[in-house]
């Protein structure tokens, strides 16, 4: 897997990207959304896999990510490839809620993920 990004070192960028923004913008990005952990569990296949839980405030419950990482498209314009990616999560994925009627699994902690939830995580 050489070229691929360094999936602990997204996780990191990503949490350093929320704390800039909640350092510049009390109450988190523009839609105030305050993540709470992120984390890798490994590779599934040939792709990097992340696992980000947040709390979103137009969203009543804790929300949670699973994001396979494709490590040639981003839209950041700058910094390494993993805060690039870390930029995109946050600003593409995060701070804008998963729409009216979308369909979650809910871990135990009452964490509703969309996208796949980490392996038993489910209810």
């Amino acid at each position: 897997m050489s070229g691929a990004p360094d999936p602990v070192a997204i996780c990191q960028a990503l949490l350093d990207l929320a704390s800039k923004v909640e350092q510049a913008e009390p109450g988190g990005g523009s839609n105030g959304a305050k993540i709470s952990r992120a984390w890798t569990e490994g590779v599934a296949g040939r792709q990097v896999v992340l696992y980000v839980t947040y709390k979103h405030p137009w969203v009543a419950f804790p929300l949670g990510l699973r994001r396979q990482v494709d490590n040639d498209f981003t839209l950041a314009a700058s910094g390494s490839l993993e805060e690039r990616i870390a930029h995109d999560i946050y600003w593409r994925d995060i701070d804008v809620p998963v729409g009216e009627g979308a369909v979650y699994a809910v871990d135990p902690g009452g964490v509703h993920w969309w996208g796949e939830p980490p392996a038993g995580h489910i209810k």
